[in-house]
């Protein structure tokens, strides 16, 4: 339920940046999206009740809507179309590589440090990182191919 409402809500966030997206800069718009997810995960560390779980799982999965997109819009349009295929197979393995091993590292959390302690972290990581993105100069170059 929680991955379905989440998703709906993406599909939802991703059909509104369509319409509206263009009005907006790419860079501004990943780089909030990425802290909303991350503080609309807080609540999750006080192990709430299911409906603010579901509220959360909807917020998280409006605000990740529009990140797909502009991944691939930048992607597309700032890979050179003779290496597309080498750099996009590069990322997405190493991304598949990635996830497994996010799992078995979470499951060893889970085990030695408990649940609670384990979703501070990664929440608290999860938002350090997406913060760091309001310091990255290279991100500002998603707009400059923009018409």
């Amino acid at each position: 339920m929680i991955f379905g409402v989440s998703g709906g809500g993406a599909v939802v966030g991703a059909l509104i940046y369509s319409a509206v997206g263009h009005r907006y800069s790419r860079y501004k718009v990943y780089v909030w999206s990425f802290i909303v997810v991350a503080l609309a995960r807080i609540p999750i560390i006080f192990l709430p009740p299911l409906w603010i779980v579901l509220t959360t799982a909807a917020i998280v999965g409006l605000a990740a809507g529009p990140l797909n997109p502009i991944m691939s819009a930048v992607s597309y349009s700032r890979i050179p179309s003779a290496m597309r295929g080498r750099v996009l197979g590069v990322l997405r393995s190493g991304a598949f590589m990635a996830m497994p091993l996010g799992v078995l590292l979470a499951g060893y959390a889970l085990d030695g440090l408990g649940l609670r302690l384990t979703l501070i972290i990664v929440v608290g990581c999860y938002l350090l990182t997406t913060v760091s993105l309001l310091f990255n100069r290279q991100l500002r170059a998603m707009d400059a191919d923009r018409g």
